[in-house]
């Protein structure tokens, strides 16, 4: 929606259709029009920060499931590998 200067308000035809519009109310209108727009900015800024926020959460989440299943993984190796060492050591004494 373009902001419009009032007299470019006031040049419109579909005013003619209502009664009476005074300069009070198209001021109003205009300053309604630009809060308006505004807010409108605002909201979509704050949405789209909070939307860039969950997938950065998002893939943090899957990062650290993967990171897990690597360590663990690495671990229950290692265990297996110390197990096995040990086993040797007992069977050659």
């Amino acid at each position: 929606m373009p902001i419009l200067p009032l007299e470019a308000i006031k040049a419109k035809e579909a005013l003619l259709t209502y009664d009476s519009v005074d300069d009070s109310v198209l001021q109003s209108y205009s300053e309604y029009s630009l809060a308006q727009l505004i807010y409108y900015a605002m909201k979509e800024s704050a949405t789209s920060e909070q939307a860039s926020r969950m997938t950065a959460m998002d893939s943090a989440s899957k990062n650290a499931g993967e990171f897990i299943s690597r360590i663990y993984t690495t671990v229950i190796h290692s265990i297996f590998v110390y197990s096995t060492f040990i086993l040797k050591i007992i069977i050659l004494l």
